[in-house]
């Protein structure tokens, strides 16, 4: 997955599980994981930058997640992981 951040970055990723709206990720070429969290509808890094992502086709379905024409939206699992 690609994350595209508000300043013009962007960072190429693995998506890692989910809870809530909270999402998770394993930048290539580091150690670390990024925190991303799901705000009045918009996706904020830890460092609260808005961010998008691309990612592959029928991905955030698979997931339990479901996109609108703007968005991206935790599907309501009652705050269970999702692999």
């Amino acid at each position: 997955m690609l994350i595209k951040y508000a300043s013009g970055m962007v960072q190429e990723g693995l998506l890692i599980p989910l809870r809530g709206s909270s999402l998770r990720v394993a930048p290539k070429d580091s150690d670390d994981l990024l925190e991303f969290n799901l705000v009045e509808g918009v996706w904020l890094s830890e460092h609260c930058e808005p961010v998008t992502f691309d990612l592959t086709p029928g991905l955030l379905e698979s997931i339990g997640f479901m996109r609108g024409a703007h968005e991206v939206m935790p599907a309501s699992r009652g705050g269970e992981y999702v692999n």
